[in-house]
């Protein structure tokens, strides 16, 4: 059992996620516990001490309405306490080393991957390998929906399933484990992930079921490549190994002047290598109708058998693809536009 004077509360669950979505400083980080497998210490929730963490979450930059509801983590069903903006869940489990780390005297929150151990528990899969891909990506989503910011990965593709397999029969673990099929290493944005995803996941989630699918490939330019771009080398948003495609999403950057000309010298490049590169841009994403032809043209140059497309399908397909877009869609006002297409493909 993990004994510590200063340890009264544990965040935990999607408080803890919106924490760890912020840029964190590593000053912020006062040290970890345990260090070896332990529980929580027993006690109730210090409703002191959730006021404190949720000043210091809003002075990061959390917003207010994220921190209506509290989440905590405590040890027994007892220690709970329902209300006052406070969310208690039993955790019992053994908590890994380094699995709490300190923010402030008294306030713990737990780390990323015991994080996403406990959202795994409570939240859907599509939303679990959002979460996934981007705690494994380069880039966070910060809750106070500023604009993505980089950094290096919280945890990468290995260290979930070395705790999938360290955590056999705990909570989460199972979905955990499923859902870490779809995720990849590497991603450099949430609009990557979307589509890397819409890509990935199976057709019965709406996915297009492309498991061959690669994150973050890197091609080398060699012969006479050489002399048609500036790159040494390439990076894959996605890549199809079969077919020996480079599927790119195209966001605003790609639209301004210099950066076209260097998408150019990459797809010559490329086709002077034997690849090919289909661009996908944001407006074909955003469109319901120009994306599902994109997803046929992808589907065909992939080399998989041809599924007959039913309105069932296509239904799902346009269920994820607007809960990938959903920040998006609602700033753009689009979700409005679309808000009866669903309606009519039922």
């Amino acid at each position: 059992m993990i004994e510590d004077a200063d340890m009264s509360l544990v965040l935990s669950h999607r408080t803890a996620w919106a924490l760890h979505q912020t840029p964190l400083n590593p000053r912020d980080v006062r040290g970890s516990l345990p260090a070896e497998f332990q529980t929580l210490a027993p006690g109730p929730v210090d409703m002191y001490l959730v006021e404190r963490a949720r000043r210091l979450l809003v002075a990061r930059g959390i917003p207010h309405e994220h921190l209506d509801r509290m989440d905590v983590s405590v040890l027994r069903a007892c220690d709970r306490r329902s209300g006052h903006g406070v969310s208690a869940h039993v955790w019992s489990h053994p908590i890994p080393p380094g699995g709490l780390l300190r923010l402030d005297k008294g306030i713990f929150v737990v780390s990323p991957l015991l994080c996403l151990q406990q959202l795994a528990g409570s939240i859907p899969r599509h939303e679990l390998a959002e979460c996934l891909m981007e705690a494994c990506g380069r880039y966070a989503v910060p809750p106070n929906g500023d604009a993505m910011v980089s950094r290096e990965p919280l945890v990468c593709v290995d260290d979930v399933r070395r705790l999938c397999a360290d955590a056999v029969g705990q909570r989460g673990v199972n979905n955990l484990r499923r859902t870490l099929r779809f995720v990849r290493d590497g991603a450099r944005s949430p609009m990557e992930t979307a589509f890397f995803l819409m890509l990935l996941f199976p057709r019965r989630f709406g996915g297009e079921g492309i498991e061959s699918l690669e994150m973050a490939y890197r091609i080398e330019v060699a012969g006479e490549a050489r002399l048609l771009t500036r790159r040494s080398h390439f990076e894959c948003d996605a890549y199809l190994p079969q077919a020996k495609v480079d599927l790119e999403y195209n966001g605003i950057l790609h639209e301004e002047e210099g950066q076209i000309a260097v998408d150019v010298e990459r797809a010559n490049a490329l086709e002077a290598m034997g690849y090919r590169m289909m661009t996908i841009t944001r407006q074909s994403f955003f469109d319901g109708e120009a994306f599902g032809r994109l997803m046929r043209a992808i589907e065909r140059r992939s080399g998989h058998r041809q599924v007959r497309v039913d309105s069932d399908f296509l239904k799902r397909q346009e269920e994820l693809r607007r809960f990938m877009l959903r920040r998006y869609l609602a700033e753009s006002g689009v979700a409005d536009d679309e808000a009866g297409a669903l309606e009519e493909m039922a």
